[in-house]
């Protein structure tokens, strides 16, 4: 069923959006100049002895407790006292009463930037958390006594885990009118790197932090480290975009239009459970310092860019997000042309098409109902409150009861399967390959349309399933084990990658992927569509394995009878 030429023909607007990428890098804005170094001097040792002290007075700053509420009330009468106007916020999130605390000071410009730091601790006693609030506390006492040309806003915020939270503070920001045109997230300034670079800047989706405000936070970095700051591969980047999970509070904010970077001393994801026994001020002066060099360049700097970008850049340059949209879909076009000619040579043949595709389809069932059941697990709260597991996922670890409702979801996935499997013989047909590649090609429009660069990775999947569906006779004598091998292979490249920028074991990813899932940090879309591609990868293995079945009948037939075979 597969016409070559029409393959091959469509191939050709592919070339053409590879010359319009080549001529469409731009160079990437140069980060904004820095401040000088007397601008820049905060004692490290004042801010650790803060925090040392802030552990001592409030030993219990877990969201909502009381220590964390007399500490948003001390930070809310220093804030006052330095001469910034003071909001306390109180609002309820899940079973916790929560404050937060912002304070603005005005600028000579009706633009505002916004330095986010997380007020409450992971745990009871962790006196890391601690030092997040002493180092606004001596940002807050820098900025008191400097003008500035954009108005400052200093976030305390409650829920270091929880994304409403900030997204609560930046509402009430915007119902005063004010806009906000960039923001700094400071977090776990005393911990200890768990894996992931210290400049975080990705979001939920397939939104960034914009190029010039990376740059500005990385040559901050740079000047206080006098190390280069690293940052992630093409590969790399298009592997965090195409599978986007939402860690941090930057992530709240780049998803609210807000463009924002986040400068952690633990990496991407929460610090490791150890208790810190001392705060080390090198490391705090470095990363508070980093922030206020960061603000103070995002202030005195020109025009910023007004939201988070969708881009990646090759080479030191500025590939827009416009491109890979273009190129992936130059690129689904072949398949999409010949799976179109291949369904209308079927229903010219008088093939149920329909049940082919809803056949194919139903593969998919026991995946979804997998993410359907952690989904309503997570909004149900067995997995923690929300976003907390997806910043800690080791706060939110297996128990009795989460292994047990686990246990249950996969059996009626595993239920789903075999009545699936059953259903799924039917897919042995001469039409199952046609139906397969209608199912691959509309995963693929539906995944360009929410995630291009999502489309990008299952590209060799796209390709080589629906090229191997659309063989009739099926080529090759291979039961199709190689034909899944080559497609899952960058799916399976990119998982590797991101195991190893968190630092996780792949234990640890593996229950980390389950809890984004239920707390609905994952994207919804590129979940699904890739359900739907790994469907179609069991049905194409099946097909295969039939027509090399039927293959292998017709030659024990004409052994077994050769006068039949000749007639």
């Amino acid at each position: 069923m597969l016409e070559p030429r029409l393959y091959r023909a469509a191939l050709l607007p592919a070339l053409l959006a590879a010359i319009v990428a080549m001529f469409s890098l731009e160079r990437r804005p140069p980060a904004l100049p820095q401040g000088l170094a007397a601008d820049v001097l905060l004692d490290g040792r004042l801010i650790a002895q803060e925090g040392e002290r802030i552990a001592r007075s409030y030993p219990d700053r877990r969201a909502g407790a009381p220590g964390d509420r007399a500490l948003a009330d001390l930070v809310g009468g220093r804030l006052a006292a330095l001469g910034f106007t003071v909001d306390h916020d109180r609002f309820e999130s899940g079973d916790r009463q929560l404050t937060n605390v912002v304070a603005t000071r005005p600028g000579r410009s009706d633009t505002a930037l916004m330095l986010v730091v997380p007020r409450d601790a992971w745990r009871e006693r962790d006196r890391a958390t601690a030092a997040d609030t002493a180092a606004l506390l001596a940002i807050a006492q820098v900025l008191a006594g400097r003008p500035t040309k954009r108005s400052i806003v200093l976030a305390s915020v409650d829920g270091r885990a929880h994304p409403e939270a900030v997204e609560r503070a930046v509402d009430r920001l915007r119902d005063t009118g004010r806009q906000i045109v960039a923001a700094v997230v400071l977090s776990d300034v005393a911990s200890r790197a768990r894996g992931g670079a210290p400049v975080v800047v990705w979001s939920g989706g397939d939104r960034r932090t914009s190029a010039q405000t990376e740059r500005t936070a990385r040559a901050s970095l740079r000047e206080e480290t006098a190390e280069p700051a690293a940052a992630s591969s093409f590969a790399g980047q298009v592997a965090r975009l195409a599978f986007p999970i939402g860690v941090g509070l930057q992530s709240s904010l780049l998803e609210a239009g807000i463009d924002a970077v986040r400068i952690s001393g633990s990496g991407e994801l929460a610090p490791a459970h150890n208790r810190l026994e001392r705060i080390d001020p090198d490391s705090v002066g470095i990363l508070t310092r980093t922030a206020l060099r960061t603000l103070t360049a995002l202030d005195q700097g020109g025009r910023l860019a007004a939201a988070p970008g969708r881009y990646v850049t090759v080479l030191g340059l500025v590939l827009p997000g416009w491109v890979v949209s273009l190129c992936a879909a130059t690129l689904l076009l072949p398949v999409a042309f010949a799976t179109a000619d291949a369904a209308a040579r079927a229903r010219r043949q008088g093939r149920r098409l329909r049940v082919d595709v809803a056949l194919v389809t139903s593969f998919a069932l026991p995946l979804l109902v997998l993410v359907g059941g952690l989904r309503v697990a997570g909004m149900a709260g067995w997995f923690g409150p929300s976003g907390l597991g997806v910043s800690d996922p080791f706060a939110v670890g297996p128990n009795g009861g989460r292994v047990a409702l686990l246990a249950a979801i996969a059996v009626l996935a595993l239920g789903c399967w075999f009545a699936v499997r059953a259903l799924g013989r039917a897919a042995r047909s001469p039409a199952a390959g046609a139906g397969i590649a209608i199912v691959l090609a509309a995963a693929g429009g539906v995944l360009w349309l929410s995630n291009p660069y999502a489309l990008v990775v299952w590209l060799p999947a796209l390709h080589v399933w629906a090229l191997r569906a659309l063989l009739v006779p099926a080529t090759g004598g291979g039961r199709g084990a190689g034909t899944l091998a080559v497609g899952l292979a960058l799916p399976a490249a990119v998982c590797v990658h991101l195991l190893l920028r968190t630092g996780t074991s792949p234990v640890e990813g593996a229950w980390h992927a389950l809890i984004a899932v239920a707390q609905g940090a994952a994207d919804e879309v590129v979940v699904a569509t890739s359900a739907l591609f790994l469907a179609a990868g069991i049905a194409l293995a099946q097909h295969l394995r039939a027509n090399v079945e039927r293959a292998e009948a017709r030659r024990a037939e004409a052994r077994a009878h050769p006068g039949r075979a000749l007639r």
